[in-house]
């Protein structure tokens, strides 16, 4: 097949025709995975499992996409983090009652069904290959029924030790990845299948033809026009964006390009935790790390709105959109501050105990003061009912901190059309021949919502899926 494929290309070029300029990279492969985060290389680890050679394309100069910028979480049924704690009482049926519900039920019934049946077994693989987990008290993601999400180390709070293994694996596989590759277009026979793809590189165009292409390019968190197009009242709000903003939504353009159909592109993972220095910076605040402590969440008319714990992000962001301008403030005495320090997370993701220690002196994210009423005035909150609050919140213990939070904006949730085997869909349901899509671009299984830990799972259940299948068809065609 590929040298028929290389002889029409070539012809083609030659005529001028709808493949572009001419260019002599020409490569061939058994399957292109478009995309290096968590959903690309476990695509990238399957398909060379079952002999297929692959080659990972990924636009930037470095992999992990938004599992690298997560917090390392992933959540499962029955995995073996579960068993070795004595927790008995879960299962996949269980899991997709919560996705169901925390989905408000607009989930992709069969591929929310199709995650919760491999969830669990998505972290045994990601052990198996070297990755260490520990498991979470339920507290950390009381959205889940019962105590089932486990997060990576070292390296907690992040993605970098999935990432780690997955590239690891992936290389001992001899899985050709090439980074600073943006891949501009899907490359069709005069049938629609889908038989490569054209990157830009900085040595100029290259083309790849191949078996079968997955695309795993993420989401649009970071394309403000898809934002506005898709959900204008989450832009409305000025959220901050602390998710993944290389993500442009350019995998799936080029899907819609080859016949895809979308699906529950109007739903925004949004969490209650966004930030914003005095420098413009966004950043994420983790008020689950002090409110279990004693602090508080007040409005801007300084009243508690919300209970706080064990609040879910669902529970509080859905109390904030009520707020006046979709603000919030986190209020906090002394005593919580150094009850906080004793922990080991951090109360901004990405910031050491160190870098906010110094914030609470320079005051460019939280605000410091020895009165309630004045740290009031500074938050911009009704001062007179702040010291209300506090006081019968018990907070009296100064000096005391506060931060201004939003709407922060995590990643997308919906996205091309896909089957249970991976497979892109065009708007009647059939699956366009050679095209694979797998993770956050592909999410409609999360419904309207997304259960904490699950973004990760999700993107290993169907990379792993997608690899599988394009593998084996790849190699049928031989």
């Amino acid at each position: 097949m590929y040298k028929i494929m290389l002889t029409v290309l070539i012809c083609l070029l030659a005529a001028g025709g709808a493949f572009g300029a001419i260019t002599e990279d020409v490569q061939t492969t058994d399957v292109v995975v478009v995309g290096g985060g968590g959903a690309g290389l476990a695509a990238a680890i399957e398909a060379s499992e079952l002999g297929a050679e692959v080659l990972v394309l990924e636009k930037l100069p470095f992999l992990g996409g938004s599992t690298l910028l997560s917090g390392g979480g992933l959540s499962g049924a029955g995995h073996q983090f579960q068993k070795e704690a004595g927790i008995t009482d879960d299962s996949p049926e269980l899991l997709l009652e919560d996705l169901l519900r925390e989905g408000q039920f607009k989930n992709n019934l069969s591929l929310a069904k199709t995650f919760a049946d491999r969830a669990g077994e998505a972290i045994d693989w990601m052990a198996d290959l070297g990755c260490d987990f520990v498991l979470l008290p339920h507290e950390a993601y009381p959205e889940h029924s019962v105590q089932r999400s486990v997060s990576s180390i070292p390296g907690r709070g992040d993605g970098s030790a999935l990432i780690q293994a997955l590239q690891a694996a992936a290389e001992e596989r001899d899985v050709d990845i090439r980074l600073n590759h943006l891949v501009t277009e899907l490359l069709t026979n005069t049938s629609g299948t889908v038989i490569g793809v054209q990157a830009e590189t900085a040595g100029g165009t290259q083309t790849v033809l191949a078996e079968r292409v997955v695309l795993a390019t993420g989401g649009f968190v970071g394309n403000e026009d898809m934002l506005m197009n898709y959900a204008p009242e989450i832009v409305d709000m000025d959220p901050a964006v602390v998710g993944f903003t290389e993500l442009q939504g350019e995998g799936i353009i080029l899907g819609q390009e080859a016949g895809a159909a979308l699906e529950n592109m109007e739903y925004i993972k949004v969490y209650p935790t966004g930030g914003r220095t005095d420098d413009g910076d966004d950043v994420y605040v983790a008020y689950q790390q002090v409110t279990p402590l004693g602090a508080i969440l007040v409005n801007r008319e300084g009243q508690r709105f919300v209970q706080e714990t064990p609040g879910t992000f669902v529970e509080v962001w859905e109390a904030l959109q009520e707020q006046t301008d979709q603000r919030m403030f986190l209020i906090f005495d002394d005593y919580t501050m150094q009850q906080w320090l004793e922990t080991d997370g951090p109360l901004v993701m990405g910031w050491s105990q160190e870098r906010t220690l110094q914030d609470f002196e320079e005051q460019t994210l939280f605000r410091k003061s020895e009165d309630i009423e004045e740290l009031g005035e500074k938050l911009h909150v009704d001062s007179s009912a702040l010291v209300e609050t506090v006081n019968e919140a018990g907070l009296d213990e100064g000096p005391y901190y506060g931060v201004e939070m939003l709407p922060n904006l995590i990643f997308t949730l919906g996205g091309l059309r896909i089957n249970d085997d991976a497979q892109a869909l065009d708007a009647e349901g059939q699956a366009i021949a050679g095209l694979y899509a797998a993770g956050e671009i592909a999410g409609a299984g999360h419904g309207a919502e997304y259960m904490s830990g699950n973004a990760i799972s999700y993107a290993i259940v169907f990379g792993r899926i997608a690899g599988e299948n394009a593998a084996r068809d790849a190699l049928q065609d031989r």
